[in-house]
């Protein structure tokens, strides 16, 4: 290799080991953390799905009263049934207990 490429490559390598320093840096700057999370959290409010998700489930039973707050108690006592029977399938196939009591 000539000595121009050579010198042109440690050139390439430092700009590059200096930019890393410097996003290092800023990286732990408070300041600068929390624009990025700001950032984030704008950017990421923009998909339906997060909008959904953070949307108040009571917002939608506005204006139903008493009824709307049953419904919002059964969805969330269905939602916590089901994830009991999940984590009791999970439980029952790290342990193969399923599998012990199939055997009887």
């Amino acid at each position: 290799m000539s000595l121009r490429k050579l010198k042109r490559v440690v050139k390439i390598v430092d700009a590059a080991m200096r930019d890393g320093a410097r996003a290092r840096s800023q990286a732990t700057d408070p300041a600068f953390r929390e624009g990025l999370q700001t950032d984030r959290r704008r950017e990421l409010s923009k998909f339906k799905t997060v909008q959904h998700a953070l949307a108040d489930p009571r917002a939608d039973r506005e204006g139903q009263g008493v009824a709307g707050e049953d419904e919002l108690k059964e969805e969330i006592a269905a939602r916590a049934s089901c994830q009991k029977t999940l984590q009791r399938w999970r439980w029952e196939f790290s342990t193969g207990a399923a599998a012990e009591g199939e055997g009887e």
